[in-house]
């Protein structure tokens, strides 16, 4: 018995369409970051309580004649060849629930406008507090005695919670606070920003950072009306 042609042709189109879906699928599903070969990235790595996330920041400025983009100043009116680019550093590659590792681009694809790092950061957050023991490295202006080695030890030591009433309103709020350290040497105040020579970052550049809880640390989030 022969088909109809109208039927050969529908069905014939559901499968282009669906051959069609399957490429659209593989093409917009890629692997993260660091998973593919030809990936060009830095390490970021080391302990942490495993309720905590870890987000990775690169940032990128460039500029030029060929620069596609543009960039406005509000001071002195005056429209420059620049560009700035940001990447959000999600996935984690670490299989341990006690650790994390991040893997973070050291290079932009926008050739154009020249761009380089300037500065990574790391968010750090759980139910309890959703900024703390976060830090940043940033290009160095200048290569000085300040300027760090990527091997430099960083550490988030004594991570506690605080908890505070406010009597006025009636509620309660808290916060993690963390000592810093760097080479087993604290940092005093809030420093937690410090400076490298990216111009040495390689595909084995491997930053150890450690996040540790402290005898008073605490996971798990609070009511601001009802309190711990």
């Amino acid at each position: 018995m022969k088909l109809p042609v109208k039927l050969i042709l529908a069905v014939l189109f559901l499968v282009i369409l669906g051959m069609g879906a399957i490429a659209l699928t593989k093409t917009f599903n890629t692997a993260p970051f660091g998973s593919n070969e030809g990936d060009e990235y830095i390490t970021i790595k080391g302990a942490k309580p495993k309720d905590v996330n870890v987000t990775g920041w690169a940032t990128f400025y460039g500029g030029g004649e060929k620069c596609d983009s543009f960039s406005f100043s509000a001071n002195t009116g005056k429209v420059t060849r620049a560009a700035k680019g940001t990447v959000k550093i999600e996935h984690d590659f670490s299989e341990d629930e006690n650790s994390y590792e991040l893997r973070i681009p050291y290079k932009s694809n926008n050739t154009n406008c020249g761009m380089t790092m300037y500065s990574v950061s790391l968010d750090v957050n759980n139910a309890f507090d959703k900024v703390f023991a976060g830090f940043r490295v940033a290009r160095s202006a200048e290569i000085t005695y300040r300027t760090l080695p990527s091997t430099v030890q960083l550490e988030s030591r004594n991570c506690n919670a605080s908890i505070h009433k406010w009597v006025e309103i009636e509620r309660w709020s808290g916060d993690i606070s963390c000592d810093f350290y760097i080479n087993n040497k604290k940092l005093q105040g809030d420093q937690n920003s410090i400076n490298m020579d990216f111009d040495l970052f390689n595909d084995s550049t491997v930053i150890r950072y450690d996040i540790i809880a402290g005898k008073d640390y605490r996971s798990e989030p609070m009511d601001p009306e009802v309190g711990p």
